[in-house]
């Protein structure tokens, strides 16, 4: 065996199993090392990871090895989902998802009625949408200007279901967030009340 060079043994079946032994020299000692255990607890570095023909997905998982998101493909004629995310049981909650038949990205929010309990219809919401402060504001980063926007502390009081709370140190640690797509919700039955309210008076 020691007078074989790697290029004269046979080769290896794949995908390897994780169980293979390699000899490794630490510290000067030669030692022995799973393949599962190379990379364990290291950060890896890659310009380009290629699926397989025969994989569909590239997972990453959480510590009790489910599957926390997927980076999905397709063949060329069905829709790619780029993105998905999942519960600890491993159940659906949201895609980013891009449709082939209308060229259009989707952001999806779990909303499956098989879901859900207690279901019942809000009462009016017009005076949340009157607490709701639009601003226009620059970027101190590099003085990019928006013409609309929210500010994520004061969007909290009225629609605490539309923000990432971050923290509230001078020196930030963790950002507050909003996610503007929970505000239509309110947005429809405000416009929904509105037409009634236009009906009722003979306007619309």
């Amino acid at each position: 065996m020691a007078d074989v060079k790697i290029s004269g043994l046979p080769a290896s079946t794949t995908p390897l199993l994780g169980t293979e032994v390699l000899p490794i020299v630490q510290s000067g000692v030669t030692k022995q090392v799973s393949v599962a255990n190379l990379t364990t607890g290291r950060d890896v570095n890659a310009k380009t990871l290629t699926l397989d023909a025969t994989d569909q997905a590239l997972s990453v998982k959480g510590g009790n090895n489910a599957v926390i998101s997927q980076i999905v493909t397709t063949d060329t004629t069905g829709n790619n989902y780029m993105q998905v995310y999942y519960t600890d049981t491993n159940q659906n909650r949201g895609s980013v998802q891009y449709n082939r038949g209308t060229g259009l990205m989707l952001y999806n929010t779990t909303s499956d009625v098989r879901l859900k309990k207690n279901i019942v219809p809000v009462g009016d919401v017009g005076d949340i949408i009157d607490t709701i402060q639009i601003v226009s504001h620059d970027w101190k980063q590099n003085d990019a200007h928006t013409d609309y926007s929210v500010i994520a502390q004061d969007l909290y009081k009225s629609v605490p279901q539309a923000v990432l709370k971050g923290d509230d140190n001078e020196e930030i640690t963790e950002i507050w967030q909003v996610d503007h797509s929970k505000i239509v919700p309110l947005l429809i039955k405000e416009i929904q009340s509105l037409r009634k309210r236009l009906k009722t008076a003979n306007i619309a």
